[in-house]
């Protein structure tokens, strides 16, 4: 299931970030699959594969530009065919380890797409083009409706006062 984590640049300053519950790979299905399909399918410029369907299967197409991905950074992303969930309380930093992960590289390709100004590896730089991807002509429906309610129990989970009995809400 798709996601959305705050991650904490440099400054101390939280931005969202699009994340799967768990990792997923080659016989994986479901939204979260969407989501690592369409970036792959925004990173085509950079990465030479076919275009996956954005179909929620993760088959042999998807496996191919997924390998070209690794191929395409081979000193910063595990060549191992599958995603990992972004950890939460990482801090995502130009040329820090935050690039080793390839939903966060995806998202920073995806971002370097719609501003070619950017730098990659630089998400905070244009994370407002990140955070409307549900907005994206030719999204498919159904993951449009997973980003959109991700967003939302995101700002509910975050608008919600803290319960006091509960201990403190920082770790």
């Amino acid at each position: 299931m798709v996601n959305v984590i705050s991650g904490t640049d440099s400054s101390g300053n939280q931005h969202p970030l699009w994340n799967v519950d768990a990792r997923i790979g080659l016989g994986s299905t479901g939204t979260d699959v969407m989501l690592v399909q369409y970036l792959l399918g925004q990173a085509l410029p950079y990465v030479d594969a076919g275009r996956p369907q954005v179909d929620g299967v993760w088959g042999p197409i998807t496996a191919a530009a997924m390998s070209a991905l690794e191929k395409t950074y081979p000193n910063d992303l595990l060549a191992d065919g599958a995603v990992d969930p972004l950890p939460s309380a990482m801090v995502f930093d130009h040329g820090s380890q935050w690039y080793s992960y390839k939903l966060a590289a995806l998202q920073g390709i995806y971002c370097q797409t719609r501003n070619p100004a950017v730098d990659p590896t630089d998400l905070y730089q244009s994370i407002d083009a990140l955070m409307n991807t549900p907005n994206d002509v030719g999204l498919p429906t159904a993951l449009s409706s997973a980003l959109t309610n991700a967003k939302q129990t995101a700002s509910s989970t975050q608008a919600q006062p803290s319960d006091p009995s509960q201990g403190s809400a920082t770790p």
